[in-house]
């Protein structure tokens, strides 16, 4: 009976299903800290309801309209919780900002996007900067595409890992808040050249999607770091590509003073880190959907067998 009711269910299910528990747990402990918490404790109760409806409800589909909305329905879910940004990640302490521009001080005697943005004082560079930070996007949905299309056995794995990536992350800038060179420095070092067309889109995107406390370690690194190891691995052709791209990417980052460069450092030192962890709890929990743990015995014996400890 257990089986045949895990079973409807993909990895990426469960790892959404427990942040929104845990994360949901955290609220109601600081909620004495936070405005309108019955209405985010409310979304995630829909968000786990989501869940199971579509996983129960669109299990075994044929349909490809339903098997995409099977396979993505996560992305809204994953941009909510991105946009809530600050609201929850200063419920321990506030930015730390002071501690990053220290730290970035101490390491470079300047902040590399502040020399940057002097030394390349020019509209066309803000201009192409801001295009190839734009490109991140277009590569990000580029290769998740590439991905469900043309190798579907590896799309679950893919999936899994960028989607515990984030929740990973998110409680880390719940312990480790930093806004941010663009908000937490003064003018003109938190300001960059203007543009034209493509700065104008980017200045409303960051607005859109940036939001403070969220900039330690980089997401953008650390996601990265995804694309381009994971294109290694399973259409390493591109690699070629996606590479300098992904330079290119985070350069563009720092000098348009979206991240330190201790966040950039911070994002490309921890990956390994990250992906192992991610991929290892693949595994296991893969090991629970598949019916090879029956007791609270086999599930605690399974976490370090999944972790290659014998």
């Amino acid at each position: 009976m257990q089986k045949d009711l895990l079973k409807h269910f993909k990895a990426f299910d469960i790892i959404t299903i427990l942040y929104a528990l845990v994360s949901g747990i955290i609220m109601l402990f600081a909620a004495f800290k936070l405005e309108n918490v019955q209405t985010r404790l409310l979304i995630r109760i829909v968000v786990i309801s989501i869940v199971v409806v579509v996983a129960f409800f669109l299990y075994g589909k044929k349909n490809p309209i339903l098997n995409v909305i099977r396979n993505f329905y996560f992305v809204p879910v994953l941009i909510y919780f991105i946009s809530e940004g600050d609201y929850i990640n200063n419920i321990l302490f506030p930015d730390l900002d002071r501690y990053m521009v220290n730290f970035e001080l101490t390491l470079f005697s300047a902040h590399p996007g502040v020399v940057m943005s002097d030394v390349l004082h020019f509209r066309w560079f803000s201009e192409l900067m801001s295009l190839i930070y734009l490109l991140y996007f277009a590569l990000v949905i580029f290769f998740v595409v590439r991905i469900y299309s043309k190798y579907r056995d590896r799309y679950d794995y893919v999936a899994f890992v960028i989607n515990m990536m984030f929740y990973m992350i998110f409680f880390i800038f719940m312990l480790c808040p930093v806004a941010g060179p663009q908000y937490y420095l003064v003018p003109p070092e938190n300001q960059t050249p203007e543009g034209f067309f493509f700065r104008d889109i980017a200045r409303w995107i960051f607005l859109k999607t940036d939001l403070p406390a969220s900039a330690f370690p980089s997401i953008s690194s650390l996601l990265l770091c995804y694309i381009g190891y994971l294109t290694f691995v399973n259409i390493k052709p591109l690699f070629k590509y996606v590479l300098p791209l992904c330079i290119l990417i985070l350069i563009a980052s720092i000098y348009l003073k979206l991240h330190y460069a201790v966040d950039v450092i911070a994002g490309l030192l921890s990956f390994p880190a990250f992906y192992w962890i991610s991929s290892r709890t693949y595994v296991w929990i893969n090991n629970l959907l598949g019916g090879n743990i029956h007791s609270l015995g086999d599930l605690f014996y399974s976490i370090p067998k999944a972790y290659g400890k014998r």
